[in-house]
């Protein structure tokens, strides 16, 4: 195919150097360029066209050639130059003036093996010739010339290998026009699998023309295969020397090739001038991107010439592979070393080199590794050593094998009771921290814990991203086991520790939100939203989608806060998507996400719903691992709606009181829990005619509930608290977050609970006696820049926690258009982060709800509360 760049860049060495030279590997499109660019007609003069020979047979003929066709040229009368003059620097001379008369003579060299005799005597013909001619050599390895005066003299122009490779376009039109049509990450493999070498993808085109089945077609292009491997053998490979070919072969082993590993593996001390050679040479190697010292073969190149050496060399082919697995570990290279030590079947030393670099983790965790579990999963169950152990028992836990990873765990502890060194115990303790955690051992695991830091603190990782890794691995587990321990406070601080230490990535992903999740059930709202901002901040940076127990659990956190703050609407899109993702749970948040449904649906009026769930998720955990707390939280969650519904039987005005006595949580208990507690107290004592110490305990769950504006316990507190809450104006005036007028409810998503005083909602109107601002007397703050109709919807999602995606899916916009309205909300509202400019747009009134829709009413739960009225 014609390639217009390549074409433009022989225009331009043509027209103003004396000598190009386009060196590049077989294959490259060299030739193919060469007529191309002559069928555009640019050609200057007369085109001169030098047949590769071969050495053996000297450089006479060549030179005849050379003269009869500069004869042809030049219109000469007769039957043509003497044969047999060979170079005849004088009369060749007079021939490329007579030729060039209407323009230089273009002269192609076309080499296939190296000539110096020819290049030579190429240079010494241009010299005679000066202005009259214009030399092209299309060769394999740089030529003898003195190249450096060519350059001093503004003569020389080079094309070379990078140039002739195939971009992105060219490579998806050599392909369209074979009838093949790959998707663009099927181009990607491709191109780096060929790097764009012309001969690998015209022979990739050809084998995709038709292919039912693409990515199958590119995964069996590979090095080895017979149509590329005999073409590489017969071009490259069988015309180097014994030396040469012998040096290809045995630095083939490693992906790269730094020159320390380069040498080892050849047994060649001048390792950076033999690979400048074999590069210059265009024997498909060259230094790895950004790293002059480091060189790398072609990947099809490479797998042909690991194919040549297993088949004509198979008993070095290990030892090759333990050279480089001691350079690489040498040099610090976890990965390499591993490798390279499995494939020469020393397992042993890759548990090893595992241990020492404290690696292990990595075998624990999916989110941190997808090679080496793999690679490790094909150790024989014989390997000795206490490493080979320990890795067994790492696999073993991955796995959820519990017996077989005690075992293997006492057998490594066995093996290096007396020559443990600190990477050893480090590793053993991490693992006994991890059996523990899923044993549900929780002064065990962080006994553990403690002892494998302390080993860490002495060590240092020879690969840095490992130092944080560790730090989050080991805050995670300790999150876990203080969650399944009761010890909420310090996992959620152990979860926001992982997140810290890690940064980015899946294994930040997950202590976010497993801290937000926690600062939500404890009732710190405020931070809950902060996480779930980061969270959905590295989301959006993520280059794919996140595991399915992140969004899974972000949505529990997001469902928690909506429903606290009375968004039951949200709320339940929340619960919607988190069942979508219900599989990859948890079982601590698979119950707190009944929990959140059957306030949702008690929210709705669905009181049975509320019930039949919490009953339901009782008895379904009845028969699995899950913390204590947790089942007492729902034994609680039942306590407060039996309230909500109309409190105790009036026979047993006992039965069915909150009470957080027997509750196996450790420290503070929760927030809402303290509110719903004093509420339930509330409602005891006018039961009991004492409405003075009701009105005190409603004072103290407002004041509890005030800064982070939990409304939800209000919302299914006892009637008669409700009833309290409503005759007393000064407890409304003093808390008017209660109302629509107060941060919290969206303007345009909700609808209205009327059973409760909080309104909110779209089209929500207040149900309570709470006058709006401007009733209140309160003047709105003025902005100075007005928000656009479609700014104002997605503030509304905003304020509904909403992530990015789902404004986009919800207002049919891309998610860079959403970015864009939050961009300009966060610049008008003059705030620098999301929550920051609903808190503004509340502070500004953008976010009162205008009145409801008949469709947006939500049940009548409760008649005796309609309007804020008593029937």
């Amino acid at each position: 195919m014609l390639r217009p760049r390549l074409v433009g860049l022989v225009d331009d060495a043509v027209g103003s150097s004396a000598l190009t030279l386009l060196s590049a590997p077989a294959g490259a499109g060299k030739s193919v360029l060469m007529s191309s660019w002559a069928a555009t007609g640019r050609v200057p003069g007369p085109l001169v066209t030098v047949p590769p020979g071969r050495p053996a047979e000297g450089t006479g003929r060549l030179w005849d050639e050379v003269a009869r066709q500069l004869w042809a040229a030049a219109g000469c009368a007769g039957a043509g130059p003497r044969p047999g003059r060979g170079l005849d620097l004088e009369h060749l001379g007079s021939l490329t003036r007579r030729a060039a008369s209407g323009g230089p003579v273009v002269l192609v060299v076309d080499e296939v093996v190296p000539r110096p005799d020819l290049h030579h005597e190429l240079d010494l013909y241009m010299q005679q010739a000066r202005d009259c001619v214009r030399v092209v050599i299309l060769t394999r390895s740089d030529p003898v010339l003195p190249f450096h005066r060519y350059r001093l003299a503004g003569g020389l122009a080079e094309i070379r290998s990078d140039d002739l490779r195939f971009t992105r376009a060219e490579a998806a039109a050599l392909l369209l026009g074979e009838g093949a049509s790959l998707t663009p990450d099927q181009l990607t493999t491709l191109l780096a699998r060929t790097r764009g070498w012309a001969a690998g993808l015209s022979y990739a085109a050809a084998r995709l023309s038709g292919a039912d089945d693409p990515d199958a077609t590119l995964a069996g292009l590979t090095g080895s295969e017979p149509a590329v491997s005999d073409y590489l053998a017969r071009e490259v490979l069988d015309v180097q020397s014994p030396d040469v070919r012998e040096l290809m072969l045995r630095t083939s082993v490693p992906d790269e090739l730094p020159i320390g590993l380069f040498e080892a593996l050849s047994g060649h001390p001048g390792g950076r001038d033999a690979m400048v050679l074999l590069a210059t040479s265009n024997t498909f190697i060259a230094p790895v991107s950004g790293n002059p010292t480091t060189y790398e073969y072609q990947p099809l190149f490479r797998e042909f010439l690991l194919s040549r050496l297993e088949a004509e060399r198979p008993d070095l082919l290990p030892d090759l592979h333990d050279v480089a697995a001691h350079w690489w570990a040498h040099s610090g290279n976890l990965h390499e070393s591993t490798l390279h030590a499995a494939a020469a079947g020393l397992w042993s030393d890759a548990a090893g080199y595992l241990v020492e670099n404290l690696a292990i983790g990595r075998l624990l965790d999916a989110r941190l590794d997808t090679v080496v579990a793999p690679l490790f999963e094909a150790m024989p169950p014989a390997t000795s050593g206490g490493p080979a152990a320990i890795v067994r028992a790492a696999l073993a836990l991955r796995a959820g094998d519990m017996p077989l990873a005690r075992t293997s765990l006492a057998d490594g502890r066995a093996q290096l009771s007396s020559s443990a060194t600190s990477a050893d115990a480090f590793s053993v303790e991490l693992l006994e921290s991890a059996l523990a955690a899923a044993e549900l051992d929780t002064d065990t695991g962080l006994e553990a814990l403690r002892v494998a830091e302390r080993h860490l603190a002495t060590l240092l990782p020879s690969e840095p991203d490992l130092r944080p890794e560790l730090g989050g691995q080991l805050a995670l587990l300790r999150s876990g086991l203080h969650l399944w321990g009761g010890n909420l406070y310090g996992a959620k601080s152990a979860s926001l520790d992982a997140a810290e230490a890690v940064g980015a990535g899946e294994l930040a992903l997950a202590a976010l939100t497993q801290g937000a999740l926690l600062s939500a059930i404890l009732g710190e709202a405020s931070e809950a939203l902060l996480l779930l901002d980061r969270v959905d901040d590295q989301v959006q940076a993520l280059a794919s989608r996140p595991a399915a127990s992140v969004i899974g659990r972000a949505c529990v956190a997001s469902a928690w806060l909506l429903t606290e703050r009375a968004h039951v609407r949200a709320a339940r899109r929340q619960v919607a998507l988190a069942d979508e993702h219900r599989g990859a749970l948890d079982p601590v948040t698979e119950i707190l996400l009944e929990v959140v449904r059957a306030r949702v649906l008690h929210a709705n009026g669905d009181f049975a719903g509320a019930r039949t769930t919490l009953e339901t998720a009782r008895a379904s955990f009845a028969d699995r691992w899950a913390p204590g707390w947790v089942t007492d939280w729902l034994e609680l969650a039942q306590a407060v709606h039996a309230a909500a519904e109309g409190g105790p039987d009036p026979e047993n005005p006992e039965a069915g009181r909150i009470s957080l006595e027997t509750t196996q949580w450790h420290g503070e208990p929760p927030l809402e829990m303290q509110i719903s507690l004093a509420l339930d107290d509330a409602a005891f004592w006018l039961r009991e005619g004492d409405e003075s110490s009701a009105v005190a305990l409603l004072t103290q769950a407002l004041g509890l509930a005030a800064p982070q504006r939990t409304r939800r316990p209000f919302t299914e507190a006892p009637p008669t608290v409700r009833q309290l809450l409503r005759s007393h104006d000064e407890l409304q005036t003093a808390h008017p977050w209660l109302s629509a007028a107060g941060p919290g409810a969206r303007a345009g998503g909700e609808a209205p609970d009327t059973r409760s005083l909080p309104a909110r909602g779209r089209g929500g109107r207040g149900h309570g006696r709470l006058p709006a601002l401007e009733e209140r007397g309160v003047a709105r703050p003025v902005v100075v820049e007005p928000l656009t109709a479609k700014e104002l919807e997605v503030l509304g999602y905003l304020n509904d926690l909403a992530t990015t995606a789902e404004i986009g899916a919800a207002m049919f916009i891309s998610v860079n258009t959403v970015r864009t309205h939050v961009r300009n909300l966060l610049r008008k509202l003059g705030a620098e982060r999301r929550n920051d400019a609903v808190r503004r747009a509340w502070e500004l009134g953008l976010l009162d709800a205008p009145r409801p829709s008949a469709e947006d009413d939500g049940p009548e739960a409760d008649p005796e509360l309609r309007d804020g009225r008593s029937a």
